[in-house]
């Protein structure tokens, strides 16, 4: 068994499962007997697919956090919220280590991209788009555009923009 790093009470076990250091033994274990492991009994819950665990955090709150992601952080130490995690035999209640695949969630900008961005660039941006669209106020995504730009909002404005032209390689 292996040790989860976010929650220290908690081990990660080839079989897919996780355990617990049971409370009696975490008393012994400062004296040096032998640690005793419970299993901690996993659910489905109804706005989830994956098999999930109440794990209990540092604020004495439980959470529905689950397995495959803990296996994953324990066996590959990995942060899970930047990975995607899936199951390479498809069957997602089989949650050995050798069975998850997982590979690096895709980030638009960097922070040092963020920081360089111009308010100037969404106007040539903008032309290539109206250029590739036929300046056709009919077009769907003319109709989907203008709802992202009349928010007035920058951000989503350019990275509606800069996702669009990419995804039809126009930059």
């Amino acid at each position: 068994m292996i040790p989860i790093p976010i929650f220290p009470d908690y081990y990660a076990h080839t079989d897919g499962r996780i355990y617990q250091i049971k409370k009696e033994t975490r008393r012994k274990s400062i004296i040096g007997s032998n640690l005793k492991y419970r299993q901690v009994n996993q659910y489905l819950p109804s706005y989830s697919k994956y098999l999930c665990v109440s794990i209990k955090t540092a604020a004495h709150s439980y959470t529905f956090v689950p397995v495959h992601r803990l296996i994953a952080n324990a066996y590959y130490k990995i942060d899970p919220s930047e990975y995607t995690i899936s199951h390479a035999d498809g069957n997602v209640f089989n949650n050995r280590p050798s069975n998850l695949k997982f590979k690096r969630k895709p980030k638009l900008f960097t922070t040092t991209e963020n920081q360089n961005i111009k308010y100037s660039e969404i106007p040539e941006l903008e032309q290539i788009f109206k250029n590739h669209i036929n300046y056709d106020c009919n077009n769907p995504y003319w109709k989907k555009y203008k709802k992202i730009k009349n928010t007035n909002r920058f951000r989503p404005t350019y990275n509606w923009l800069l996702i669009y032209l990419k995804s039809n390689k126009l930059l």
